[in-house]
């Protein structure tokens, strides 16, 4: 897993569409952040032991864990409680929880850097649209 890459912010990424997967790594790439990326929800807990990231991004509907079970396991886990999430999903919204923004699919590139900048920053308001 490694340290931050001069204290870049961590994001991981999970999405079972290897498409999605390079789209998102080379955009927060190259917003400088230090991106893992895992290609379901049980990759994306097993990423996070030991190692948080500052930020998870998930798919909502992936194999073995959907991304809406991997947010109410971390929820369960004190160290991983803080951790901002983005859900995406091409479906309709899930219920809204702390500290989760939902992100419809296809996105807008600028529309998901600003969500990742604010829920970095602490901020959890829906994105709007542009």
């Amino acid at each position: 897993m490694g340290g931050r890459r001069d204290g870049a912010p961590r994001v991981l990424v999970a999405d079972d569409d290897p498409s999605i997967l390079v789209v998102l790594e080379e955009l927060l790439a190259d917003l400088s952040y230090e991106v893992r990326t895992a290609r379901n929800g049980q990759e994306a807990l097993e990423m996070m032991t030991g190692d948080p990231p500052d930020l998870v991004i998930l798919d909502v509907a992936m194999p073995s864990l959907s991304g809406t079970e991997v947010v109410e396991l971390l929820r369960s886990q004190s160290a991983a409680r803080h951790i901002p999430v983005i859900l995406m999903s091409a479906a309709i919204a899930p219920d809204h929880q702390d500290g989760v923004i939902f992100v419809p699919k296809p996105f807008d590139l600028d529309t998901l850097t600003r969500t990742v900048e604010r829920a970095l920053a602490g901020d959890y308001r829906e994105p709007q649209k542009t």
